[in-house]
Parts: C-alpha cells; sequence; structure tokens
C-alpha cells in the first residue's frame, strides 16, 4: 500500500473490540502483544488487498472470449500470481496450481 493510512478509524476495525487477531476475550496487555495486533491489523488489509486483485486477475481470464484477450489476460494473471507467491500472501505452490489451471481453460478456449 502506498501511502499512510490510519487503521485505527478503518470501519472494518471499528466493531472488532475482541477480534480473532486481538485474543479470543480479552484485550492484550503487554506493550508486544499491542505492537502485533496493530502489525497484524495492517497485513491483514495488505492481504486481503493483494487476494484481491489476484481473484480480479483470474476472473478476467476466466471470463475472457476471445483467445487474444485470453491469452493477454493470462500474461498479466501469471505475473501477478509470480508477485504475491513471492510476497508470502500464497504459497509457491498454490500460484503454480492456479497457473496450471488457466492455462488448461486457455488451450480450451483456443480449441
Amino acid at each position: 500500500m502506498v501511502g499512510f493510512v490510519d487503521y485505527e478509524i478503518l470501519p472494518i476495525f471499528a466493531a472488532q473490540k475482541f477480534s480473532r487477531i486481538s485474543g479470543a476475550n480479552h484485550m492484550a496487555h503487554h506493550k508486544s502483544a499491542i505492537k502485533r495486533i496493530r502489525q497484524s491489523r495492517k497485513r491483514k488489509v495488505y492481504n486481503r488487498g493483494n487476494k484481491k486483485v489476484m481473484r480480479e486477475a483470474i476472473k478476467a481470464v476466466r471470463t475472457a472470449t476471445t483467445v487474444d484477450a485470453a491469452q493477454e489476460a493470462l500474461r498479466a494473471a501469471f505475473s501477478i500470481l509470480d508477485r504475491v507467491a513471492a510476497r508470502g500472501i500464497i504459497k509457491k505452490n498454490n500460484a503454480a496450481n492456479k497457473k496450471s489451471r488457466l492455462a488448461k481453460a486457455v488451450k480450451k478456449l483456443m480449441a
């Protein structure tokens, strides 16, 4: 993410007084635990954004009607999947499986 975002005022976290990140039924008391909650919230937003981009790229390949459009979308999707896997948002094998299925779908469209 580019720029500063005040994660404390995001609506997604405003209603989460007792979230899964911060513990079952209590708030953290240690400085390190409080910091960890803050970091987890930032990572969650970052990961969600990247996964959304990934899903949109996959959908673009699957909904392409022409072969040229599908191949162009496939190239973009491969790049995004590799980037997301390199960042550790999904595992590398998961990315490879998704790429394989997408390539198979485009090949089927070509036939």
